[in-house]
């Protein structure tokens, strides 16, 4: 009976050597190491040429052909996530002798199969010792659920409330490489609610969309324009304060200057800003004026009331005297 030092037992198939490169270095126990590099298909180092494959390095070596363990592994029910590699050392190099802590590299740990030191299996990702100073949870976030990759941040909180926020995609160096879509989100909140908002680092009603379950409510800005349906109708605002309104009374449009026409079942109302009125209905047109005067092409006539003489149609009006 052959023992690791760890006191694994070591099967007698597999031949325990550190000096000749041909036989298997026997690995028993659990692993922490490094992604070093990441096989693609097509790349000839990759053994199978169908899968992602890595190259990891444990206890200062680099073991090829790795492969990760997923939670979903058949042909089309599937999952996968590519691993960061190595792209910075903190102390300026990157070789054997380098900490995990000291790299960028996705810190993993590492199974081998059966002990085969040229079977190495990714079964997890641990915390990186240097993603405290990036982000640190506080015992306040109680019991949540985050994860971000290539910038894009998914969390449920302790409320129940699931937000995807993009936080920028940054480079070896922590340079965020696009910083015109930071801050843009999503939101489902605990009471129903969902919020949709891509105003990045510009004005918070660039472009938000807000579904108000509790509410029954909703809400579209963009560039300061806002859109607002609910159970009693639909505003349309512009930023300039122009305003229409469709409900079940009718639609009404308002100027910013508070020129307004209102059409109702009752009719057609136009009125300005200074109080004067058109209305239009099936009973005729009535013009009402502020100043009790009317000009129609030019000619200017008083507030006056034209009465019928014994059903004998009345002349029509002579011009005021305005001088």
């Amino acid at each position: 009976m052959r023992y690791t030092r760890d006191g694994g037992v070591v099967p007698a198939g597999i031949p325990i050597s550190q000096r000749k490169r041909d036989k298997h270095y026997s690995q028993f126990g659990l692993k922490k190491g490094n992604i070093v590099d990441v096989i693609f298909p097509e790349d000839p180092r990759n053994s199978s040429g169908e899968r992602v494959e890595y190259v990891v390095r444990v206890d200062g070596q680099n073991y090829p052909n790795a492969v990760c363990m997923e939670t979903r592994g058949a042909i089309y029910n599937y999952s996968q996530r590519i691993k960061k590699k190595i792209e910075k050392s903190f102390t300026r190099k990157i070789d054997k002798d380098v900490y995990d802590e000291n790299l960028d590299g996705e810190i993993v740990y590492v199974l081998f199969l059966s002990g085969h030191g040229d079977h190495p299996i990714i079964i997890g990702s641990g915390d990186h010792p240097r993603h405290g100073a990036y982000k640190k949870l506080k015992k306040d976030d109680g019991n949540i659920d985050v994860d971000e990759f290539n910038g894009v941040e998914v969390k449920i909180d302790k409320n129940s409330n699931w937000q995807v926020t993009q936080l920028g995609r940054k480079d070896p160096d922590g340079k965020i490489l696009n910083p015109a879509a930071v801050g843009a989100k999503v939101v489902m909140k605990g009471n129903g609610d969902i919020v949709l908002d891509t105003h990045g680092t510009e004005s918070l009603s660039d472009l938000n969309l807000q579904l108000l379950k509790s509410a029954k409510t909703w809400l579209l800005q963009a560039q300061g324009n806002k859109f607002t349906g609910d159970a009693s109708g639909i505003i349309m605002e512009d930023k300039n304060g122009n305003i229409t309104t469709k409900n079940s009374s009718g639609i009404v449009f308002e100027d910013l200057n508070g020129n307004k026409v209102t059409m109702s079942a009752a009719g057609i109302e136009m009125e300005d800003a200074n109080g004067n009125k058109i209305t239009m209905s099936a009973s005729g047109i009535n013009i009402n004026s502020s100043a009790n005067l009317v000009k129609i092409d030019g000619s200017v006539y008083g507030a006056h009331q034209h009465v019928g003489n014994g059903g004998v149609p009345t002349p029509p009006p002579l011009d005021a005297n305005t001088e």
